[in-house]
């Protein structure tokens, strides 16, 4: 009977209480598809062994049916007598083997249990001696008839620290057993020296060679006094050594079979098959390993013996966020595939090449290019190609594309890998599941990314460590019809590098490009085939061997002798044969008529094409205009339209027309067809027709006047006007369905159902005017009228569709439109275009980039705000601010003297002190490593925050890491580490055992390899999973002399390395073959060589295709070289460092003074221009320490001294080069080259803290420099600089008193002023400002706060609290107090004679006067309302209880990891009737938690205070008397933990709600004592306002004006909190 999830819990319990002997079902599903055997080791249990402390909870065998891909997976533990004390027991490994095969046998005869064990697959998971027992088992068996079958289903073995050549202790414990009289056989077994494992160990390795091995090991060392727990029940008087040692060592632990796979649990014997919850590593090992044995041991895997229920809406919405429309794939495929006649298409199975490449095991080219020329019968050869591999290993291991001539969309490669990606998900549920939790966790448009991260993400990072063992087959069909083939072949590239279970099979027309990247492969990984008409032959001739008969009558002879005739001439020519049989439908009367048919019809199809134009040149004109219209949407339009499409396309000229799908049959001559709903031309070689051969008729497709008409026609339709208010309509939908874009994102049909046209229009009218003829000005006009009315409502349109993608490329094709506008004015005196339109069309695609780039996130979680949050935010020179931004709008953001759009997106703080001198990016964050402070330091790639700090804990030289941005490994002197990123847990440390420098650190092929380079020429390639060596060598030749290396620098693909020395050329390694492979020698070093004295580059570059390398040298030059064709070119640069794109496009470049310059770099593949161009240059202050791209090279960072900067130039966002193939005519003239872009940074000193005056009067801002100022509230103007801090000291305080006339500032030096001034009135209107009183504290200040009276400042600082009489100038009082770090000061709130100290578990209360701590001395206990009554509970027992959704197993006994166990009290707010006082806490670092997720809000009534007030005089003798103190005082707190979630950032409070920002950058609001979920969103911040800056210090006064600090300055924004 199955085991239902209701059981689940009462069956655990029972196992872990009873420790059942035999075969115990910890789950059973209905239809089990594999069964996973749990067998324990010596001392252990069925029950206990596999959880902590006997808590069935973490009983983790009962989680693995709660992972997706082992639900159905049946789960046993076994159980036998192996106790270590107990009565003597004869009982040895064979009896427990012998025994465990019976209970396998006869346990599940019962078919209710379900089928028999043996009826699917077998995997054993066993710990210590159990594996002894598991390997005997099936040595045992396999001579066993009663056993033979069922243990043939045993498919794979991991074993948990198994003693397979013995265990040292064994000994010892056996000994001490006899000591009293107690013996067990299996003990002795277990001898190093024993015969038994011998036995074992031989038998086993001659049976085992079909299985899969898995042994994990220990490294920690486990206390003797552990292993003599078991024996104390015996005899307590027993004292054993507490020495520890390895129980299992690794050369015990592992087979050495080659068949096993081995790695390595920084853990002990005990705990290394115990896990406390699901994130621990050994957890995620073990279980993953159980995924990727039951992956390929399924057949169907688990999509067909397991259907989720909810994967059609699974599908969806991976529809919405991979942006595929599935049923646009399937006819693609279906229509290919139903055009092939039975038994064609068999000539290619014929082949050896493509035999060998159909073998899942047989090595040989993964990649086949079959070429063929137009018409050849390609598209249908890739679709039966599917059909043949899908038959063969099912549909789940073959995926298809077609690069389609006629969609634009579907010809990019982001498109083609999203719909691999698609497809691959629906038979692969995990590989589902990954990618929906990848999209939610990262809020990742996978649209918006570009091809290489793609790969590296989607299919390196999930899909290829899930993949199975038979390869998967893609079909791509119509590469020649790609806009994107150099991205295409650089991911090709990668499946050989990356040794991946990949084979691809592409079709294309022979083009030279195409032939030239497909040879700039490795020549084992491609094999090439040129179809012939002899390859066709015979599946034309049964083409039209079938429908010849059914279209002309006649004898079986007079059928051959058509066919005959037709085969003739047809070329190898489906297409042409088509038309044939087509015309022969009307012409088979006579034999004349038929042959005249098959002569007039050339294989040429120009002449067919001619007879068809002639047909329209006859119609009348309104048909002919008709036809003209129609054929100019199929030639030209960015993807097919559907009927509904074009019909509301054609409407402003043709309002009542009847069955469009007739009238297209009727009108165009054959030269358009239907195709399912969509309206497309009959072959791609009528486009080039149509184009380019038919001038000489009256229907003319002109490329530039045709896209001209459709831009107009789509502008038109975007315009709102009466009766269509497109921004009303929008508000409609969003308000029916939300922002689920799975209902119409991927898919927008629910749209165009209702709204056809809308879609197209938004998404492809820029597309249109790129390719548009610029001299006309109807379009002119009609474009500036759209951006300067309809611009945001259009915006509002890709917002709701989530397809920001298309802002980003309407702005590189108003980029290309642009250039072609000022050519226009360059070269002709035209009129019709004025000299500021190419002005406001480059303003506009600035605009749409920076508007993706700074709100991206903003309009996808709320596509209207683009009308009243974004444009205050804009510039005063962007157009959005220039026609958009309205002076009624109540929502207003000033105080910032930006004028343009800044290409800093933000500045990091990376230390005080310390330089950072290496910084490295992944799509999700970018790293600083800081040597002398043994620290990396991350921050998150979009918000800026930083999210943790990983310490090495010794001097650090060098880091890498993968290429899916998963790991990050770092080197230092005595150790290398390896790290998960995303939660800073150290996975692999490495000895460095060589004395001399590290100065080459990469990761290689599958992450698990690390490539090593020394400064004495030694290259190891390390596995830090196996901690094994994979290979080493030293990359010297004989007879050459060399000193130390300078620069050791790895291929992208880790198979070469680049080295350079000091008086040595340039070498290239090969890492495969341990052999030089290039040297590159200048000229100078020609003359030199001699004297060995030769010149050697400062900086080393490996292009990301790995067959180019740039060198950069002292004297400024710049050496382009490619070492396999031993060509090399030079130029000027001025230079000091160098990274280049991960896209391949730029270099970019930092010099001595620290300018920053980009050069575009050329596509080496294609013949255009080879020459590197300087695109951007930028002048900046400091010196660059180290510089890299983001993945999407659209940003880049630098390091100066201790600030990391992060920049994202427009000159990265490139103009849109539609392709010389695009329409058959070239844009090559538009993309004309200009020169660079120029950026001037200035520098500015950072805002460090913020204070608000009284009445919105103005506002105090401290900054880095000590520099202190006073500014209003309207535009944030300076009004006094209040000077007597340092230069060198920043302002880390501020505070300015409730009356206005104080203010308090401290620096980081301790130095503390406080002055008073006069705020003007009516009677005064000046500010008036007096000298300041100063003094020092000896450590850091934490808060200022000044008494209602202005009598007292306080000052809290790290280990004591002052007080500061004002009017005498002195220090009055000064306490040294515990936990200052963890609490803050606040007044109290009705009782202006004192303040109250808050800490995360008591609040004390203060008297201003001379700081008297109140009774009872030990403060007011908080009390939760999950503590029991009358029960006082340890301040360690109140953190579990408070922070109860994290582990604080490690608090109870502080360790290095968790130096302070006392939660922080980071902020207090009062609701403004002062009634409730909020505060928020946070612990200190926890590994594998967010800061967002370890902070909380808690609230307390301040009634609370005044009714101590009222129980609590004032009294005359000392406080703190222990005669005085009075029973202890508890204060009801309300927990907030469902608010604290949407928490990431405490503002303030607002009238009577608390004001936040949410972990999305929303300001939001939430009013007190209202349910949790029911807060209000506002606005939210521009993404490069996200940073420690603006976050940390932004406040809010009483009247809603929210403070920003940014970029030194301090923004003022009003009306942001809705009433």
């Amino acid at each position: 009977m199955p085991i239902t999830s209701s059981q689940l819990h009462d069956a655990v319990k029972s196992i872990i209480a009873n420790d059942p002997t035999g075969l115990t079902a910890v789950w059973s599903p209905m239809r089990p598809t594999i069964d996973i055997i749990f067998v324990h080791g010596l001392g252990g249990t069925s029950g206990r062994t596999w959880c902590c402390d006997k808590d069935h909870g973490t009983f983790w065998p009962s989680w693995l049916h709660e992972e997706p891909e082992l639900r159905n997976a049946r789960v046993h533990a076994f159980g036998y007598s192996a106790n270590i004390a107990g009565p003597s027991n004869s009982s040895g490994i064979f009896d427990f083997a012998r025994d465990l095969l019976f209970k396998m046998k006869y346990e599940y005869v019962n078919y209710e249990r379900g089928p028999p064990i043996g009826s699917v697959p077998i995997i054993f998971v066993a710990h210590s001696m159990g594996g002894l027992v598991i390997k005997m088992a099936f040595t045992t068996a396999r001579n066993d008839d009663d056993y033979r079958d069922m243990i043939a289903q045993v498919k794979a073995m991991v074993f948990l620290s198994t003693p397979h050549r013995g265990c040292t202790d064994a000994k010892y414990l056996d000994t001490l057993l006899r000591t009293f009289n107690l013996s067990h056989d299996y003990i002795k077994e277990l001898s190093a020296s024993g015969p038994m494992l011998q036995q074992i160990n031989h038998e086993f390795s001659n049976t085992c060679r079909d299985l899969k091995l898995f042994s994990i090991y220990e490294t920690a060392k486990t206390f003797k006094a552990g292993v003599g727990a078991y024996v104390s029940t015996v005899v307590a008087a027993v004292q054993l050594s507490t020495d520890i040692v390895k129980i299992v060592s690794k050369n015990s632990g592992v087979t050495d079979l080659f068949n096993e796979a081995r790695c390595s649990m920084a853990v002990d014997h005990h705990m290394i098959c115990k896990f406390r919850h699901r994130e621990e590593q050994g957890y995620k090992y073990v279980r993953n390993i159980l995924i990727d044995l039951t992956m390929p041991l399924l057949r169907h895997e688990v999509a067909d013996t397991d259907p989720s229920d909810d994967e059609d809406s699974q599908m969806q919405q991976l529809s919405g966020a991979l942006s595929v429309n599935e049923n646009d794939l399937a006819d693609d495929f279906d229509w290919f595939r139903n055009a092939a006649k039975p038994g064609t298409c068999r000539w290619i199975e014929k082949r050896e090449w493509f035999k060998n490449w159909l073998r899942p095991n047989v090595d040989g080219p993964r990649i086949l290019w079959i070429s063929g020329p137009p018409a050849a019968g390609k598209s249908v050869l890739a679709a039966t190609t599917v059909d043949k591999i899908r038959g063969l290993y099912g549909r789940e291991s073959c995926q298809y594309h077609n690069l389609s001539f006629a969609d634009r969309n579907k010809r990019s490669a982001s498109y083609l890998l999203r719909s691999m990606a698609y497809q691959i998900a629906h038979s692969k549920p995990l590989f589902r599941k990954k990618l929906l939790q990848f999209s939610e966790q990262h809020r990742a448009s996978f649209r918006d990314m570009s091809p290489s991260i793609l790969w590296g993400k989607v299919f390196l990072g999930l899909l290829f460590h899930l993949m199975p063992e038979r390869p998967l087959y893609w079909v791509i069909d119509g590469l020649d019809e790609s806009d994107s083939i150099p991205m295409i072949f650089e991911c090709l590239k990668k499946i050989e590098s990356d040794s991946l279970t990949l084979k691809v099979f592409l079709v294309s027309r022979p083009t030279a490009d195409i032939n030239t990247r497909v040879r700039s492969l490795q020549p084992s990984a491609f094999y090439v085939h040129h179809i012939s008409h002899m390859d066709t032959k015979d599946d034309i001739r049964a083409y039209v061997s079938d429908l010849v008969p059914s279209i002309v009558p006649g004898s079986q002879s007079d059928h051959d002798n058509i066919i005959a005739k037709i085969l003739s001439k047809a070329s190898g020519n489906f297409f042409w044969v088509a038309l044939v049989l087509k015309a022969l439908e009307k012409n088979w009367y006579r034999r004349s008529d038929i042959d005249r048919v098959i002569e007039e019809f050339h294989s040429d199809m120009t002449p067919i094409y001619g007879r068809m134009m002639q047909k329209l040149d006859e119609q009348e004109d309104k048909d002919r205009k008709m036809a003209s219209l129609i054929i100019t949407w199929a030639t030209f339009s960015f993807r097919p339209l559907s009927i509904s499409e074009l019909r509301k396309a054609l409407e402003t000229e043709f309002r009542d027309l009847t069955i469009l799908e007739d009238i297209v049959r009727h009108v165009c001559a054959g030269f358009v067809q239907v195709h399912g709903s969509k309206v497309g031309l009959i072959h791609e070689t009528a486009k080039h027709f149509l184009i380019h051969e038919a001038a000489q008729y009256k229907i003319q497709m002109v490329p530039g006047k045709g896209h001209e008409h459709l831009a107009i026609a789509c502008l038109q339709h975007l315009s709102s006007k009466r009766g269509r208010q497109w921004r009303t309509v929008l508000k409609n939908i969003q308000d029916e369905y939300g922002l689920d874009r799975s209902n119409f994102g991927g898919n927008p049909s629910t749209i165009d159902r209702s709204y056809p046209f809308l879609v197209y229009a938004a998404q492809s009218w820029a597309y249109h005017l790129s390719m548009a003829r610029t001299e006309g000005s109807t379009l002119q006009e009609m474009l500036f009228d759209f951006l300067k009315k309809d611009a945001l409502t259009w915006i509002n349109t890709i917002a709701l569709l989530g397809d920001l993608t298309t802002l980003l490329r309407s702005a590189k094709y108003l980029k290309t439109f642009v250039k072609r506008q000022e050519k226009t004015l360059g070269d002709t005196n035209s009129v019709q275009l004025r000299p500021d339109d190419p002005y406001e069309s480059k303003a506009w695609a600035m605009d749409l980039s920076r508007i993706v780039g700074k709100f991206g996130s903003i309009l996808l979680s709320s596509p209207s705000s683009i009308y009243k949050i974004i444009p205050p935010f804009c510039p005063q020179s962007s157009m959005v601010k220039k026609y958009y931004e309205k002076p009624q709008n109540a929502f207003s953001v000033t105080g910032l003297s930006n004028p343009d759009w800044d290409d800093c997106r933000a500045r990091r703080l990376v230390d005080p002190v310390e330089s950072a001198s290496r910084v490295l990016a992944t799509v999700d964050v970018f790293v600083a490593l800081v040597p002398s402070a043994h620290t990396l330091i991350i921050w998150h790639a979009e918000t800026c925050e930083e999210l943790r700090r990983i310490s090495h804990e010794e001097y650090l030289r060098e880091m890498a890491i993968t290429k899916t941005g998963d790991l990050i490994c770092t080197a230092g002197v005595i150790t290398i580490s390896v790290w998960d990123i995303a939660s800073g847990t150290l996975l692999a440390t490495v000895p460095i055992t060589r004395d001399t420098h590290l100065i080459g650190l990469a990761f290689r092929a599958r992450d698990e390899e690390i490539l090593l380079g020394y400064q004495d020429h030694t290259v190891i390639c390390y596995n830090w999973r196996r901690h094994d060596k994979v290979f080493e060598f030293r990359a010297r030749s004989e007879g050459d002399i060399f000193g130390g290396v300078n620069i050791m620098k790895f291929s992208p693909d880790g198979t070469q390395v680049a080295i350079g020395s000091k008086g040595v050329p340039i070498e290239i390694w090969d890492l495969r073959r341990r052999s030089r492979a290039y040297r590159y020698m200048t000229e100078e070093d020609n003359a030199r060589v001699e004297n060995h004295n030769l010149v050697f580059p400062e900086a080393v570059e490996w292009h990301p295709d790995g067959g180019r390398v740039y060198l950069l040298y002292h004297n400024l030059r710049l050496v382009d070289w490619n070492p396999t064709f031993e060509e090399q070119k030079e130029y000027q640069v001025a230079a000091k460092n160098m990274v280049c794109s991960p896209c391949g496009r730029f270099l970019l470049t930092s010099d001595s003074r620290g300018a920053i310059r980009i050069f575009s770099l050329p596509d080496y593949v294609s013949e255009r221009d080879q020459r590197i161009r300087l695109i951007y240059h930028l002048e900046y202050d400091g010196f660059v320490r180290d510089l890299t791209f983001h993945p999407d090279s659209q940003r880049f960072y630098d390091l100066r001294g201790t600030i990391c900067n992060v920049w994202q130039p427009e000159a990265l966002v490139q103009a849109e080069e539609p392709g010389t193939d695009d329409d058959g005519s070239s844009n090559a003239d538009s993309m004309m080259s200009s020169g660079p872009a120029e950026a001037f940074q200035e520098d500015y000193s950072l805002v460090t803290a913020v204070a608000g005056g009284p009445r919105d009067f103005g506002f105090c801002c401290g900054r880095e420099d000590g520099t202190l100022s006073i500014h209003d509230m309207k535009a944030a103007n300076r009004l006094r600089s209040l000077p007597g801090h340092n230069a060198d000291a920043a302002i880390v305080a501020l505070h300015w008193s409730r009356s206005g006339n104080w203010i308090g500032s401290a620096d980081d030096s301790g130095h503390i002023l406080i002055r008073k001034i006069q705020i003007p009135s009516p009677k005064n209107p000046n500010l008036l400002i007096w000298k300041a009183s100063d003094f020092h504290v000896n450590d850091g200040v934490l808060q200022l706060l000044i008494s209602p009276d202005d009598k007292f400042l306080l000052v809290s600082s790290s280990s004591s609290v002052q007080l500061f009489d004002v009017k005498n100038k002195n220090v009055c009082q000064s306490h040294k107090l515990a936990l200052q770090r963890q609490a803050r000061w606040a007044q109290h709130p009705s009782n202006s004679d004192r303040v109250i100290r808050i800490c995360s578990d008591r609040v004390h209360v203060f008297e201003w006067e001379e700081l008297r701590l109140l009774q009872p001395v030990d403060g007011l206990h908080f009390s939760r309302e999950h503590e029991t009554e009358g029960t006082k509970l340890s301040e360690t027992e109140l953190v579990q209880k408070v922070f109860r959704d994290i582990s604080f197993r490690s608090l109870a006994a502080p360790s290095k990891d968790f130096p302070d166990s006392m939660p922080e009290v980071t902020s207090i707010i009062q609701s403004r009737d002062r009634h409730v006082i909020i505060f928020e806490t946070i612990l200190p670092h926890v590994p594998g938690h967010g800061r967002h997720r370890r902070k909380r809000l808690e609230l307390f009534r301040t009634a609370a205070l005044d009714e101590y007030d009222s129980i609590h005089s004032r009294r005359g003798s000392s406080a703190s008397s222990e005669s005085s103190k009075d029973p202890e005082t508890s204060i009801a707190l309300e927990d907030l933990s469902t608010v604290s979630q949407s928490v990431f950032k405490l503002v303030g409070t607002y009238q009577n709600e608390i004001v936040f920002f949410n972990d999305q950058h929303w300001l939001c609001s939430w009013e007190i004592d209202t349910k949790p979920h029911t807060h209000r969103k506002h606005f939210a911040l521009p993404q490069d306002w996200l940073n420690d800056e603006t976050l940390r210090l932004t406040s809010m006064t009483q009247s809603g004006t929210l403070l920003c600090p940014r970029n030194g300055e301090v923004a003022i924004i009003k009306g942001g909190i809705k009433p």
